[in-house]
């Protein structure tokens, strides 16, 4: 499913008076509070939101297996070293952040770091939330739960196989 373009989420937006940019109001109320309009900091959100989703088909989880298992291992343990490594962490968020503004990066990774989730089950809630919001505008999303667009079958199968307990070990 499509969640729409800018175009959709600034008429979707425009139309709302309790959305700003086409995201839920209580997401935007902790980044209102400092004067930005429309803006959160991630580590303030209460609710879970979805802010970055990794999707396959199912097509690929059976014919490229190992691609999908190997991905998820590499991005599993860029998670465990940004988490565990806070100087490193800050490392790279300057890097995509292009500053070397040390309190801003400190702010960064104190709002970044609590929001990733080591073993990197998903937030079935924060799904739910985009689902939902897609129900508002696609009738083929309504009734739609958070658990049919999951599969964590292959992470399952790492946390088996004591993968993300020898990351800890590290």
């Amino acid at each position: 499913m499509r969640s729409g373009g800018s175009r959709d989420r600034f008429n979707r937006a425009a139309k709302r008076p309790d959305r700003r940019d086409g995201v839920d109001r209580r997401f935007c109320r902790p980044g209102e509070s400092g004067g930005h309009a429309g803006f959160a900091r991630p580590g303030d959100l209460e609710d879970s939101f979805a802010t970055v989703s990794l999707m396959t088909s199912k097509t690929l989880q059976n014919t490229k297996r190992s691609v999908v298992r190997g991905f998820l291992q590499g991005i599993s343990e860029a998670i465990y070293i940004f988490k565990s490594d806070p100087a490193l962490g800050q490392k790279s968020l300057s890097k995509w952040m292009r500053t070397q503004d040390k309190a801003l990066l400190e702010s960064a990774y104190r709002s970044y770091a609590p929001r990733f989730r080591f073993r990197p089950y998903t937030e079935l809630s924060g799904v739910q939330v985009a689902v939902d919001d897609l129900a508002n505008s696609r009738a083929d999303a309504k009734g739609k739960t958070a658990q049919e667009f999951v599969n964590e079958e292959i992470l399952r199968e790492l946390d088996k196989q004591g993968f993300f307990n020898s990351l800890l070990k590290k």
